[in-house]
């Protein structure tokens, strides 16, 4: 049961963040408090991005690096033919007598 429940917990954050739905739910959580600040009168809305939020610079950033993505294939493809080839030959063996006594014979249906 536990297992079951990490595994769909970590497919579902796996899609949340594929989707978007993360960002838009911090971005919603911009806005709030943006609109908490004009109505206090501190200041004006703020422009979030990565350069002033750590979770939108987390958001945007790629999961795997270019060279991840180029180097993992490489690695299958080279481990593939790099593997030992079955040298055996497999020969049927050829059958020399025949039992040919008589004519043939079917079955009645």
């Amino acid at each position: 049961m536990l297992r079951r429940f990490w595994s769909t917990f970590l497919l579902l954050t796996w899609c949340a963040l594929g989707t978007g739905l993360l960002a838009h739910l911090h971005n919603v959580q911009h806005e709030q408090e943006d609109r908490r600040e004009v109505r206090l009168g501190h200041h004006g809305p703020v422009q979030h991005d990565e350069r002033n939020c750590e979770l939108h610079a987390q958001l945007c950033a790629p999961v795997m690096s270019q060279t991840t993505i180029i180097v993992v294939p490489t690695a299958g493809v080279l481990l593939e033919t790099l593997q030992p080839v079955d040298q055996t030959v497999h020969v049927d063996p050829i059958r020399l007598l025949h039992a040919c006594r008589g004519p043939p014979t079917f079955a009645a249906c």
